[in-house]
């Protein structure tokens, strides 16, 4: 997970990460050279969950951030998530279930906004267009061609990856802003 300048929202998403159903987890955060309280915020949870390994870094965004993170992820399977945002308390259990049940390479879910001016959630249904799949539990290029890559975005946090898939198909996040 990159971490940068994230002291609003922190607490809660590591509350969200540290009380997931799934208890055989590891939790990679790489502070991107955080100016503000993150990396107290980390250590401080790093030291009360053993999970939590902390990496650092100078500011260089967050794909420099995933990448220096799945360097260090030893789990089969592995999901960017964002220091900003809250998680279901079973998501990494019912993706790391569903990835094994179907042998999956990737494993897509859904997501909310949530507005944190009016504290409301919002469904967001670009995210998972679950209207070009249809009832396909598994579905690829050959299966649905012409729809492959308007299927879900390109945001890391809606994915669950297998790492070994990622490692062979040499996939990794662009040194970009």
């Amino acid at each position: 997970m990159p971490v940068y300048n994230a002291e609003e929202y922190l607490n809660e998403t590591l509350e969200c990460l540290t009380h997931q159903t799934m208890k055989e987890i590891e939790i990679i955060c790489v502070d991107d050279g955080s100016k503000d309280s993150s990396l107290e915020i980390l250590k401080k949870y790093s030291e009360k969950d053993d999970r939590i390994k902390i990496l650092h870094q100078k500011n260089l965004y967050a794909g420099v951030a995933r990448n220096n993170g799945l360097k260090e992820a030893k789990g089969e399977y592995i999901i960017f998530l964002d220091s900003d945002d809250l998680f279901e308390l079973d998501l990494l259990e019912k993706t790391y279930k569903k990835g094994k049940e179907i042998n999956a390479d990737i494993v897509l879910f859904n997501a909310d906004h949530y507005n944190t001016r009016t504290k409301e959630y919002m469904m967001v249904k670009h995210l998972l267009r679950t209207d070009l799949i249809g009832d396909k539990e598994v579905f690829s290029r050959q299966t649905i061609p012409d729809f492959l890559f308007q299927v879900t975005t390109p945001c890391p946090w809606t994915k669950l990856y297998r790492k070994e898939f990622v490692i062979k198909k040499n996939l990794h996040y662009q040194n970009l802003k």
